[in-house]
């Protein structure tokens, strides 16, 4: 546990870590307000929008080059992305609760506006789209970042910084920043309790993001083969990638 005196410990020791950590957290912003420029329903639009946002973003600025960074450029595991036994029972049962509560709000607020929920069978390809995303936030935002903004900054700053990043990358689908700020800072403070995935994804992360999506802004667009098929892309690169970082991590020891 975290003493009061180092929650509130501020830092400033930029290292290559750091440089490297906002130059990639630039980029993947910077692409995602180029997306906007894209927004028109057209299949050029479309087909852009899923190579710079889905391949581009998630597979390679996300997923590969930080975890590259880490076990082949830094000789670290994986611990680093919050994938460690350390506390798992705790995190765990922490991210039940948390998700637990979480749901129960939501659907307290929604009883309150009169606003019906239905879950259909159309919305199990969203859903398995939108976990897609939760993995490249886990790995890139809440993972990389964060840990390196928190070693470069102090905690707070560093949850700040990457709630900051965690709200602009939405800037090419979801603009709500100030809200996305927030659920930013939520994420990334129940992150910091055990510095264990287990907290966070995927049954805290989960609620929040399927009910936002899937009730807030319906699932029409999202339901469909394209979506499974841009999908199942995403997600046989995500593994190729880490079977070849793997791969290389063998060979190196």
């Amino acid at each position: 546990m975290k003493t009061i005196k180092e929650i509130f410990t501020f830092r400033y020791d930029i290292t290559q870590d750091t440089k490297f950590a906002i130059v990639l957290g630039l980029i993947a912003v910077g692409l995602s307000f180029f997306l906007r420029l894209f927004l028109e329903d057209t299949l050029l639009n479309k087909t852009v929008f899923f190579v710079v946002l889905d391949i581009v973003i998630k597979v390679i600025i996300g997923f590969y080059v930080p975890i590259h960074y880490v076990m082949i450029r830094r000789k670290q595991g994986l611990e680093v992305f919050g994938l460690t036994k350390k506390d798992w029972k705790a995190s765990l049962i922490l991210g039940l609760v948390f998700a637990i509560l979480l749901l129960i709000q939501f659907a307290s607020e929604s009883a309150e506006m009169g606003q019906e929920v239905f879950l259909r069978a159309g919305v199990l390809i969203p859903i398995f789209y939108i976990f897609i995303a939760g993995i490249f936030e886990m790995t890139f935002i809440y993972g990389f970042l964060r840990r390196i903004f928190d070693k470069s900054f102090g905690i707070i700053p560093g949850i700040i910084l990457t709630a900051l990043f965690y709200s602009f990358h939405h800037a090419g689908f979801q603009p709500e920043f100030g809200k996305l700020i927030f659920v930013g800072i939520m994420y990334a403070s129940i992150y910091r309790i055990t510095n264990n995935i287990l907290i966070v994804f995927p049954f805290f992360w989960g609620v929040g993001a399927i009910w936002d999506v899937l009730v807030n802004f319906g699932t029409t667009e999202l339901e469909g083969v394209s979506t499974l098929l841009k999908a199942m892309i995403t997600v046989i690169l995500m593994i190729g990638s880490a079977s070849y970082i793997n791969a290389r991590s063998k060979e190196s020891e």
